[in-house]
């Protein structure tokens, strides 16, 4: 156990100096390691869509060029008048792996919210309002590609927050971005006594094994998940499971390790 050098008051007023202890974290790592990921270079190339050219109105009027607040500078393309319900789509071309979609627009106070789907499947929400006009303004969603060829991407203001005006969306254009897939990762917990530690073994769904941590007997499950995620850095997102495949979710994060392994009568 590491020591740190400080100085404390005495209860006469006295300066003391000496060693501190250092308190440990409740949750350490003993051992982990990282997927054997086959290395490659990304020769993806990023995926400009003009939306003059390329956009297909599902629902409302055609799209035209617009100006975000009315200024010059800020042009762009949207559905003019905007309601509610207003839905377009593109096709676009990728290669597999992982993807920021870009969009470039800007925001204000009649600003809407684009719901964004790829071949059918909701990939995350453009939020467009603001207090003030702001152009250019870029909101980015993560896509995983899965097969390479020509997908449908489909923009629907389907609401705005209530404080908005109307349901104006506006944007220059669309960028795909190659990037690194975005890895989630499922970990079954298993757990032994260590002298006066709990020992948490962690592995893949598929049986291998990721890491080890060491808990003390007032580690919860929030110290654990927050130990995973910093520790297990490649991972996007971190699920923790136990053997009777009990997913523990984020309301289970201030309950003890030891009670929801079933260890504690173990150790009494």
């Amino acid at each position: 156990m590491g020591s740190l050098q400080a100085t404390t008051r005495g209860r006469a007023g006295r300066t003391v100096e000496g060693p501190v202890t250092a308190k440990e974290p409740a949750v350490r790592v003993k051992t982990w390691s990282t997927p054997e990921l086959v290395q490659a270079v990304d020769i993806r190339q990023p995926v400009e869509i003009s939306l003059e050219e390329h956009v297909r109105v599902l629902h409302g009027v055609p799209l035209s060029p617009i100006l975000v607040g009315g200024q010059p500078d800020f042009a762009g393309y949207g559905q003019n008048p905007p309601s509610e319900g207003d839905s377009w789509e593109l096709d676009v071309t990728a290669e597999q792996g992982g993807y920021e979609i870009c969009f470039a627009g800007g925001c204000n106070p009649h600003h809407g919210i684009l719901s964004v789907y790829m071949d059918g499947a909701l990939i995350g929400d453009v939020d467009q309002y603001s207090l003030f006009n702001i152009c250019p303004q870029e909101h980015i969603l993560y896509w995983e590609c899965l097969a390479a060829g020509q997908h449908t991407l489909t923009g629907t203001v389907r609401c705005k927050r209530a404080e908005s005006r109307n349901y104006w969306i506006c944007l220059r254009e669309i960028t795909l971005r190659p990037i690194s897939s975005r890895l989630t990762l499922a970990l079954l917990l298993q757990a032994a006594w260590l002298e006066d530690q709990l020992e948490v073994k962690c592995t893949g769904m598929a049986g291998n094994d990721v890491a080890v941590f060491l808990c003390d007997m007032d580690a919860t499950v929030g110290q654990l998940r927050r130990k995973a995620v910093d520790t297990l850095t490649y991972a996007w997102q971190i699920a923790l499971t136990l053997p009777h495949s009990k997913l523990l979710r984020e309301e289970d994060d201030q309950s003890l390790l030891v009670s929801v392994l079933g260890m504690a009568a173990d150790n009494a």
